[in-house]
């Protein structure tokens, strides 16, 4: 529990810094919601958006998965999982219209991910 613990903590006092950071020297504020879409995917539709997020969002984790444990079922089974799970937070984004959810569900992700890896 206490590598779990320090993990939090890294993590809060990362992401406390990179605030502060961008409020006191990037000129940034705090928003309640993030804006629904970018310029880009404004012209496309929800669904589309979210199936090229997906992809994107498997891209980022299967080159590391393919040289860490090669070409597997398991990789392919953790590549569409992350898919689904992306799709899903896509759907809370939406909902919220919110990074936050999003943001919540990953890191309960994560760590059920961590949990499970026997």
């Amino acid at each position: 529990m206490r590598p779990w613990l320090e993990c939090l903590a890294v993590t809060t006092a990362f992401l406390a810094a990179v605030a502060a950071f961008e409020l006191l020297v990037g000129g940034k504020r705090l928003a309640a919601a993030a804006p629904l879409a970018t310029p880009v995917l404004a012209a496309t539709s929800a669904g589309t958006a979210s199936v090229v997020t997906s992809l994107l969002f498997v891209g980022v984790h299967l080159l590391f998965w393919l040289l860490h444990r090669g070409a597997s079922d398991a990789v392919a089974a953790d590549a569409v999982g992350v898919f689904l799970f992306s799709l899903l937070a896509c759907w809370l984004y939406a909902r919220s219209s919110s990074a936050w959810p999003p943001t919540f569900a990953h890191v309960a992700n994560n760590l059920l991910a961590g949990l499970l890896r026997g």
